[in-house]
């Protein structure tokens, strides 16, 4: 009977437990991640033109993408098809 009255005037122990895992979680992810969980809003994170924010992310992942493989696997096959249909 204790932690029922307990709980009626704290509020719900587990959902005081949640609350701390869900913290947790937020505090363990990557510092740009954490505005989304904090709720801010997508314009402040976007900004005006949200096509230059997606190029601008883009670039900065600019290493070796599976894209620019299969771009390089399209042309060599272009390629290949050209000198086959020469012979």
């Amino acid at each position: 009977m204790a932690p029922k009255w307990i709980e009626l005037v704290t509020g719900s122990l587990e959902q005081k437990k949640d609350w701390k895992r869900y913290r947790a979680r937020i505090e363990a992810l990557p510092e740009p991640r954490r505005a989304v969980a904090d709720g801010t809003p997508v314009r402040a994170i976007a900004g005006d033109d949200p096509v230059e924010f997606a190029e601008t992310f883009a670039q900065s992942y600019s290493g070796k993408r599976w894209i620019d493989k299969e771009r390089a696997r399209l042309t060599k096959a272009i390629e290949d098809a050209e000198r086959a249909e020469r012979r």
